[in-house]
């Protein structure tokens, strides 16, 4: 009965090493594939962030030219002068 409970130990044991092995190598493998991932994701998050403040900038500059034209409208009719129709852009 001993003799068969080593043989059973061994067995497992020896199981237990070749898929410690397999799952080792498997992550190994996995890493290598994935190698330089993360500086590629964190250009493209960089990238997404530019985009939306460029987006963000491009806005405020257009919001900034109509509110220009209001004001100068607005004071230009308290003041008696005609409305402006256009605005130069530098």
């Amino acid at each position: 009965m001993e003799d068969i409970m080593n043989k059973l130990t061994e067995k497992t044991v020896a199981a237990r090493v070749a898929l410690t092995a397999y799952a080792v190598r498997a992550v190994c493998r996995v890493r290598a594939e994935e190698r330089g991932q993360a500086n590629v994701e964190y250009v493209g998050v960089i990238l997404v962030v530019v985009a939306i403040v460029g987006a963000v900038i491009a806005g405020i500059t257009t919001v900034d030219e109509a509110i220009v034209k209001q004001l100068t409208d607005a004071i230009n009719k308290i003041g008696g002068g005609a409305a402006t129709t256009t605005t130069t852009t530098p």
